[in-house]
């Protein structure tokens, strides 16, 4: 029991961040330490270990020197990979993504994948004690349960998307995760699949707590409609983000320049980036591209020419900065910095919206050839936008002009967010060979440095060295 109990406090210490903790943790118990008999006492005790997979120490929000997944990390790293964003500079962890030309040496690399296992870990160890703790409700049981399953399913869906096959590490011996090879894509999103609809029967309804920083049953069937999308099942797709658009719990914004704010009634799940030395919550994109000095990375061309004219997204969600006399177009979605953060206009890291699941639903009924359908949940972006509505066109367009009208519209409301870009054009099938992707098509011709095999991160070499299972991606040997 002795035992036991100096493994929950361990785990606690190491989500909360909590500055009481160091005597506690540093006793020189050697590192690596088996954790699966972790056992919560309480229903508190558990509550404070799931809460703490979402503070900012954990997510790193507003952590500047790395780029992790969630604080900038995919949306960066991905709009550079895509057509979303420029770079002008050299530095190692960005020119090699924009140029789409990696190698397994690149440290932004290992930064994303430790961060993202570290997560998965403390997920894994919760995951397994509530399994274990007799000492809370059933009710508290799943709710806690179903929201650790999220939380993993959440980061190996970046995960497998940005480096393909990985370890599915679902336990927490570090002799046995230590040397596990990669797992097939396949075998994960499976998993990922089982996980989510198990969360989402397990969760609550609403989101559990004040400024949504812990998600609700309806970000579970989000993510699901998503998974289901990337993995071609429309039917499955179109019901999860059904499920979410009519659950009467969230709503589209019609002021675009508070789509970002803390309780926004777009968001599914929002992390607060608030900590001790600054109450305010703001997130590392608004603090990078709103402040400070000149950025070398900037919005691409070719997203600023696709806008249609008098989209109100180009003038909300753009910010234009001035440079030794030359304007560069920022994002501006996130409009608080370190500086200007205050209570009435603090930002949370926008995780899931609600504005996708119309996205979604829109490529799922086009795939099935429901054009008018499709065509009528675009235009409920649209028509927030101030653009043309496309659902009464005559004739309506076929349904190889829906899909590209879909992948345009998820171009210009996700753009700078998650980066949807860039999967979405590894994942889609070429519209003048489907043998090729989009990727293919659209990054072919405008970047010399394409090739096929660029649509995945190589498997970053630290983690090689650590584990002699790991083998390498195609193209980077």
């Amino acid at each position: 029991m002795m035992r036991r109990r100096y493994y929950t406090v361990l785990l606690i210490c190491a989500l909360s961040a909590g500055a009481g903790c160091k005597k506690l943790v540093d006793v020189g118990l050697p590192e690596g330490k088996v954790v699966n008999d972790l056992v919560f006492t309480d229903e508190k005790m558990a509550e404070a270990s799931v809460r703490g997979l979402y503070s900012p120490n954990i997510m790193q929000l507003t952590n500047t020197a790395a780029l992790y997944i969630t604080n900038g990390g995919v949306t960066v790293l991905g709009g550079l990979s895509a057509d979303e964003m420029a770079y002008t500079g050299s530095s190692n962890n960005y020119l090699p993504f924009y140029t789409n030309d990696l190698n397994e040496d690149i440290s932004a690399l290992s930064t994303l994948w430790t961060r993202a296992y570290m997560v998965i870990y403390h997920a894994n160890a919760c995951i397994g004690g509530l399994a274990d703790s007799d000492g809370i409700t059933k009710a508290a049981k799943d709710r806690l349960t179903g929201e650790c399953l999220f939380v993993r399913s959440f980061y190996y869906f970046y995960m497998v998307n940005l480096f393909g096959d990985v370890p599915l590490v679902t336990g927490t011996d570090y002799t046995v995760n230590a040397t596990m090879p990669r797992t097939p894509a396949a075998e994960i999103y499976r998993r990922i699949r089982e996980d989510l609809t198990m969360a989402v029967e397990m969760m609550d309804d609403i989101n559990p707590v004040e400024k949504k920083v812990r998600p609700s049953k309806w970000t579970a069937a989000a993510l699901l409609a998503r998974v289901h999308l990337y993995q071609r099942e429309w039917e499955q797709a179109e019901k999860y983000a059904t499920q979410v658009l009519t659950a009467q719990r969230y709503a589209l914004l019609d002021d675009l320049t508070k789509v970002f704010r803390h309780n926004s009634p777009e968001a599914l799940w929002q992390i607060s980036g608030a900590t001790p030395s600054n109450p305010y919550s703001y997130t590392t994109e608004g603090n990078s591209f709103t402040a400070g000095a000149a950025l070398s990375t900037y919005l691409s061309e070719q997203l600023m020419a696709s806008f249609e004219p008098g989209d109100a997204r180009k003038d909300h969600w753009v910010l234009m900065r001035t440079f030794a006399g030359i304007e560069y177009p920022h994002p501006y979605k996130y409009r608080v910095n370190y500086a200007n953060g205050t209570s009435e206009n603090e930002e949370g890291y926008m995780m899931m919206r609600y504005a996708e699941m119309y996205l979604v639903r829109a490529e799922a009924y086009a795939r099935s050839n429901q054009v008018q359908l499709a065509l009528a949940d675009i235009d409920s972006l649209r028509q927030r936008a101030g653009l043309t509505l496309l659902s009464t066109q005559t004739p309506l367009p076929s349904q190889e002009q829906t899909l590209r009208l879909v992948e345009q519209e998820r171009r210009t409301e996700l753009f700078c967010e998650w980066g949807h870009r860039w999967l979405d054009l590894k994942r889609t099938p070429g519209f003048v060979k489907p043998a090729l992707t989009r990727a293919d098509e659209v990054l072919g011709p405008l970047k010399p440095l394409w090739k096929s095999t660029a649509v995945l991160f190589p498997i970053p070499v630290s983690q090689r060295l650590l584990n002699n299972n790991l083998d390498q991606n195609p193209g980077y040997n």
